[in-house]
């Protein structure tokens, strides 16, 4: 096990070296030096506690040392007073306070380093497969988050994701996978802008709920909170309070002559503990009567108490980090509209959400102190579970309707915090103008936000209602495909509320339908060219909703032969450009060319082979693609040809 750790330790040291280095080397920017020089501190900081926490144990070792040669002199010889045992235990007992105090500072810098790291691991293009990756989010019938890398590793979420609950995932989610209406956005960017340099308040917010990412389940609240409420009348509250109050002197009376009588059945010569009091002798009957009544009682309220702490009863861990995040939103001060009605919605009759569901959490610890094999029976003859179930019906009924904007809250914050991370991050992007116009995009100096800073190649676009199409003609590898996701990926950003990767984008509200990655399917029988018809028939059911779809359509039915490819494109790409759709098709088959004579551009990525070696500028150019190296290329790898 230590070998283990010491590995995984020399493997987070490597990565590390390898994240300053890569971020001095390959992206020397302000803000990678900020991350860096946090992450620098805190290592300072973390040596120092570090260092504080093995003298310390060190202290402790010698304490128990101590107290144990003591013991010899003082309990066994005699020549000690044997108060000289206590000093040294004395010593241990407010060392290991001290020591939990280090412990819990060093987990808490801990944290922070992740957070800056993980920071500094976007900025320099090493973020790939590390945090969440959102894959429980892909839906395969989805019209564009698998095309597009919306999910799943390497994706647009692992990007931009910093949420550390369920709630703030679920949110950040929605968001990509589904356009906001035009009305939201602004408030959306907003909100990021003011977010954007508050770094440690995203730091902090990041560390609240760290050591168990996305904990608190929103559907599990939500669906306690919307349960039926449980009514008790104030005669079982009553009679609860009357049995716990006199089971327990009973039983503590009884006690005695119950050992006794246990005792002598072992050996029949132990004195017996019964009282002579005749009156007092009835007490462990009556106690047996009173356990009873309880049972009863229990089972009689138990179809109405057991509701209460159903779905809730484990989720106390869950409901402090939730006070904790909800205390964060509530003591900051916004200018944002939406920061300011998230923050106010946290207010009720002078009172903060969070001190609510602490209330909640401290009741639901109770419930755990219950399970403790020593205080169990005590619990049980207090109808400790009967008691709590009455105050959690009460807390359901005063704030059950409160949870679910609770949850929303945190939500939002948390997916506005994790694009705030995103814009800062990237100084370069701007935020996007989405007007309620005719369908349109345009982009100047536009580039794929999942590629490294250094690998990127800016291109521009243009589509409105005059030139709705872009047919893009080139070779393998020569930028077309990334070109199409480069559009859609800022499509989905920019209707999100978030920055886009360009110089200046202007688009209108729109439906994104991507047919960019194809799977067949063995086991449902479905071939490629199947699956492909069937993606595309999808999209042009979006422009059956009316105008405003983006369709994005990359080597389009190139699963059939070239006649019927030509026929079937260019009727699907009539149709949805007389349904009011704007959008792009790449092809190898220069025939295709002719379709966007007329309405649309033709447009083209050029590649060349330098020593045998096919080479590529990925810059976009007009007109047809004129030559094709594809023979020339053949024949340089010594194909026959």
């Amino acid at each position: 096990m230590e070998s283990f750790c010491g590995l995984a330790a020399v493997r987070d040291n490597r990565h590390r070296m390898e994240l300053t280095a890569a971020a001095q080397a390959a992206n020397p920017t302000d803000i990678s030096q900020r991350y860096v020089e946090r992450v620098r501190a805190l290592n300072v900081e973390l040596a120092a506690l570090n260092s504080r926490s093995t003298l310390i144990s060190r202290l402790r070792l010698f304490c128990v040392a101590t107290a144990v040669i003591l013991a010899f002199p003082a309990f066994v010889y005699g020549v000690l007073n044997g108060w000289w045992v206590a000093l040294p235990l004395a010593a241990f007992i407010a060392l290991a306070i001290t020591h939990e105090r280090v412990i819990r500072r060093s987990t808490h810098l801990e944290l922070r380093r992740k957070f800056n790291e993980r920071g500094l691991e976007r900025v320099t293009g090493m973020w790939m497969g590390r945090g969440s990756d959102g894959a429980r989010f892909l839906d395969p019938s989805h019209p564009y988050a698998a095309d597009l890398d919306i999910f799943g590793t390497g994706s647009l979420f692992q990007l931009l994701s910093s949420a550390r609950t369920a709630a703030g995932e679920d949110k950040l989610a929605g968001w990509l996978a589904a356009p906001a209406s035009i009305g939201e956005i602004p408030p959306r960017q907003n909100a990021v802008r003011e977010l954007t340099a508050q770094l440690d308040l995203r730091e902090e917010l990041a560390t609240i709920a760290e050591e168990t990412a996305a904990a608190i389940s929103p559907e599990e609240l939500v669906t306690w909170s919307r349960a039926p409420k449980a009514e008790f009348a104030p005669w079982e509250r009553l009679v609860a309070s009357a049995l716990s109050i006199v089971a327990l002197p009973l039983f503590l009376l009884s006690l005695p002559g119950v050992l006794s009588s246990i005792a002598r059945v072992i050996e029949p010569r132990f004195p017996t503990l019964t009282p002579d009091n005749p009156l007092l002798r009835l007490v462990p009957m009556l106690f047996l009567l009173i356990a009873l009544a309880e049972l009863g009682f229990t089972k009689y309220l138990g179809r109405r108490t057991a509701p209460q702490m159903e779905g809730i009863s484990r989720a106390a861990d869950d409901l402090t980090i939730m006070a904790g995040v909800l205390d964060l939103i509530s003591a900051q001060t916004f200018d944002a509209p939406l920061l300011q009605a998230l923050h106010d919605s946290l207010q009720h009759d002078g009172e903060n959400a969070s001190a609510r569901v602490r209330r909640l959490a401290r009741l639901l610890e109770l419930v755990d102190a219950a399970r403790n094999q020593f205080f169990a029976p005590f619990a049980a003859l207090l109808l400790w579970r009967t008691h709590i179930s009455f105050r959690v019906a009460r807390w359901r009924a005063a704030n059950g309707p409160d949870v679910e904007k609770w949850l929303e809250t945190i939500g939002t914050f948390e997916a506005l915090s994790s694009i705030s991370s995103f814009a800062w991050e990237n100084p370069g992007h701007v935020f996007p103008t989405v007007e309620e116009t005719a369908p349109h995009f345009s982009a100047t100096r536009m580039t794929h936000p999942l590629m490294k800073q250094t690998e990127r190649v800016a291109n521009d676009a243009s589509l409105s209602t005059k030139v709705p199409l872009l047919l893009v003609s080139g070779s393998n590898m020569s930028g077309k495909s990334t070109y199409l996701r480069s559009i859609g990926t800022n499509t989905v950003l920019a209707l999100a509320g978030s920055p886009v990767a360009a110089s200046s984008m202007s688009l209108s509200p729109l439906r994104v339908g991507a047919s960019l990655r194809i799977a067949d399917s063995l086991q449902a029988g479905v071939s490629h060219f199947y699956a492909e018809v069937q993606k595309v028939k999808q999209i042009v059911d979006l422009t059956r909703q009316g105008p405003g779809t983006l369709f994005l359509l990359d080597e389009i039915f190139h699963g059939t032969n070239s006649h019927d490819r030509r026929i079937g494109a260019e009727a699907v790409i009539r149709s949805l450009l007389a349904a009011g759709a704007i959008g792009l098709v790449t092809t190898h088959d220069l025939a295709l060319a002719s379709i966007a004579e007329g309405s649309g551009r033709n447009v083209h990525f050029e590649d060349t082979i330098v020593d045998g070696r096919m080479t590529f500028d990925f810059k976009l150019r007009e007109g047809v693609v004129e030559k094709s190296n594809a023979l020339a290329l053949m024949r340089a790898v010594g194909l026959d040809v």
